[in-house]
């Protein structure tokens, strides 16, 4: 699964993400536990790229062959659904006073924004990329940060999501905005307009293959897993005959995630 679609799964559960928090029913522990463990998996994977291309920077003879590219990518772009789904979780579980999945989610987080912080490192400090690389992957953070956050606003409009973002008080405009539009059906197209445009955003820095595309998979397929059917709508490029017949099983999950992604292509 490419890091551009976790991008695109972010959007949905945060378009979704006020009945997914008010839902009653527990996350299935399984399905958290399953994302905790896929993630640190691939948490464990991008250190080793970074080392290595740490490694590389030092070789001239290796430089462009350490994949630097596509991994600082896929860590830039994961890091949208990594904070909304934080966020979601979280505030599910104080919605209903539990402290089931925030631990294991907020460990994800925080290990994610270490994660980055050493991308953003090789980026600035290396030579292992050139000028135009380097431009391209600030405009994909800059890109992913300003999403992120709007994305949260709209969990912003009904719950305090704000530290889950990058900016608390963009985070807080962008859930103004979002409560000012007075008319709903306005306000909902609009939303599918913004969420239409989001694959076209992302594509223009997001070329390149990505190296965790079975991990990506297996976390977006947890995620999906975590909630019923019943707490989706059906939104933007969703089909209700189909988001139906996801169920709190990793095995449905997986099979609506191969129908969103047959249709999205």
């Amino acid at each position: 699964m490419h890091a551009r679609e976790l991008v695109e799964l972010a959007a949905l559960i945060a378009t979704n993400g006020p009945q997914l928090i008010r839902h009653r029913d527990r996350l299935s522990s399984k399905s958290v536990e399953s994302y905790w463990t896929t993630s640190k998996c691939r948490l464990d994977a991008w250190a080793h790229g970074l080392k290595r291309c740490t490694l590389a920077a030092n070789s001239p003879n290796v430089q462009h062959a350490c994949g630097a590219g596509p991994l600082v990518e896929e860590i830039l772009a994961a890091e949208v659904l990594t904070r909304i789904w934080s966020a979601v979780a979280c505030l599910h579980d104080a919605q209903h006073g539990r402290t089931e999945a925030d631990p294991l989610v907020r460990s994800i987080f925080t290990s994610h924004l270490e994660v980055r912080n050493r991308a953003l490192r090789l980026v600035v400090s290396s030579d292992i990329f050139t000028a135009a690389e380097a431009r391209r992957l600030n405009r994909l953070r800059r890109r992913a940060e300003r999403w992120t956050d709007l994305l949260l606003g709209c969990l912003s409009t009904e719950y305090e999501a704000g530290e889950f973002g990058f900016d608390r008080h963009r985070v807080a405009e962008f859930a103004t905005d979002l409560c000012g539009a007075t008319d709903a059906e306005a306000r909902r197209q609009a939303w599918a307009l913004v969420l239409l445009s989001l694959p076209k955003v992302f594509a223009e820095v997001l070329p390149s293959p990505s190296p965790n595309l079975l991990r990506n998979r297996e976390i977006a397929t947890s995620v999906l897993a975590c909630f019923d059917a019943d707490c989706f709508a059906s939104v933007g490029p969703l089909d209700s005959l189909w988001i139906t017949r996801m169920r709190n099983t990793a095995a449905d999950a997986n099979e609506l995630l191969n129908e969103w992604l047959a249709f999205a292509n």
